[in-house]
Order: C-alpha cells, then structure tokens, then sequence
C-alpha cells in the first residue's frame, strides 16, 4: 500500500500566490517587449516616412530646375549661337553686353563665357541614408523601383552640373569689352560648346525624370511650383519673351503661353 501525501491549505495558498505572481510577472514583462516593440517600430516608421520626404523634396526641387531648363532652352540655343558667332567672326576687337539684374559679384570681366547656368549640387546622399535605415527594403516592389530608377537619372544629372568650374554659380556674365587674343576667343567657344552640352543633356535628363514622376502619380509641392515660376520671371528678365511656362510634369506648354497660342 501506497502512503498519500496531502498538502496543507497553507501550502496551497503559498503555491498558488507565487503562481500568480509569476503570471503576472511575465505578463508584464511581455507588455514591456510588446510596448518596447511598438515604439522602436512607431520610430523607424517615421525615420522611413522622414527619408521618404526627403526624397521627395530633392525629386521635387530637381523638377522645377529642370522645367526651368526646358523653359528658357531655345532661348539658350540661340543666344549661345549668337554669341558663339560673334567669337567666331572678330578680329580681336569684341564686346558683349552685360546682362541685366545681375549682383555685382556675378560682373566680371573676361569671366568664362558661361552665359546662363542653372544647376545644382545635389544632396543625392540622402539616397544611401535610405538604404542604410532600411527605408529602400521596406518600399513596396512599385516604389522601390521609382526611387531608384530616379537615384540613376539624379547622379548622371549632377554628373554633369557639377562638370562645371564652379558649380554654385547660378548666373555669369561675358562682359568683355575690349581686344581679345585668338586663344581667348577660343576659350569662351568652348566655354559655350560645354554650356550648350549641359544644356542638353538636362533637357533629356528632365524628359526622363517627368516621365518617371507622371508614371507614378508624383505631384509637386506649392513651393517648388512656386520656385519654378520665380526661375520663369528671372529668365524672362534675361531672355525676354521667348521663355514658355511649361507643365513640369509634362513639360509642353501651358495654354495661354506665346509658343501654345
């Protein structure tokens, strides 16, 4: 025969107390994770929401810029033709005329003859910031995509603004009055070649960037609008009426514009 061992009441409350207890221990110690979880998570959510601005900010402000390209772009190509014909033909004796509106410092004599660039260098690490915090992994497939087919587009765009001597120079003027060598003159041709170059290549680079922007429902922010329509009113200044507002996502012109009319 076997001998049954009972354990007291007392015993019995002590074991269930300290069961109790552990329960509620490790409930608490789950909440603790979970509520730990939940704000790591909340605050890589608004990292990735931040960094996806962020991107958007620079696709938006590299838009504009570009618009602004495509808008004075004829503009450009004739008044580099003009001033590359003028080289050309002198004899020694050359002048140009200054441009309008221009801050002093931007006035200098036998500058370069870079007669309007509009570029900028470009905070393109914000892509890498993307990558690093994890932003890039958790975009869906589509998404992921665009921003990086844009990442592409933007470091060949600044490949070739920051090609320049001085790339925050916004304006320079040729305002030479005077007698000019032959390899002078030949230095602004070539000067103008590499503006005329720049030129174009934008012009593609904002095709492809509008294209990508339109296929996925990228919509600019009033401010680049409105930086878009101040570079309209500076150019009109330089060039006159041959600047068009364009459509920055679709880059034709505007109706009421004089190229549309």
């Amino acid at each position: 025969m076997f001998n049954r061992t009972w354990l007291s009441p007392g015993t019995i409350g002590r074991v269930a107390r300290l069961g109790t207890e552990l329960i509620v221990v490790a409930i608490g110690v789950l909440l603790a994770l979970w509520a730990q979880a939940w704000f790591e998570g909340r605050k890589d959510a608004e990292t990735r929401r931040d960094t996806i601005a962020q991107m958007d900010a620079v696709i938006g402000r590299v838009l504009a810029l570009t618009a602004a390209r495509v808008s004075s772009d004829l503009c450009s190509r004739q008044r580099i033709a003009e001033l590359d014909d003028a080289l050309r033909s002198s004899a020694g004796q050359w002048s140009a005329r200054a441009l309008p509106n221009l801050p002093g410092r931007m006035v200098v004599g036998h500058f370069p003859a870079v007669y309007l660039m509009d570029a900028d260098a470009l905070p393109l690490q914000v892509f890498d910031t993307a990558r690093r915090n994890g932003t890039m992994n958790a975009l869906p497939p589509r998404d992921l995509r665009f921003y990086e087919q844009v990442e592409r587009e933007l470091h060949w765009l600044n490949d070739v603004w920051v090609g320049s001597t001085d790339p925050a120079m916004r304006l320079s003027v040729l305002g030479v009055d005077g007698p000019l060598s032959e390899s002078a003159r030949d230095e602004m041709r070539q000067a103008l070649a590499w503006l005329d170059s720049e030129n174009r290549v934008t012009i593609l680079r904002a095709q492809s960037l509008a294209r990508l922007a339109r296929e996925h429902g990228f919509a600019l922010a009033a401010g680049d609008l409105a930086g878009y329509r101040q570079k309209l009113e500076r150019d009109r200044n330089l060039f006159g009426d041959c600047v068009v507002e364009v459509d920055p996502l679709q880059l034709t012109p505007l109706p009421g514009t004089p190229s549309s009319s």
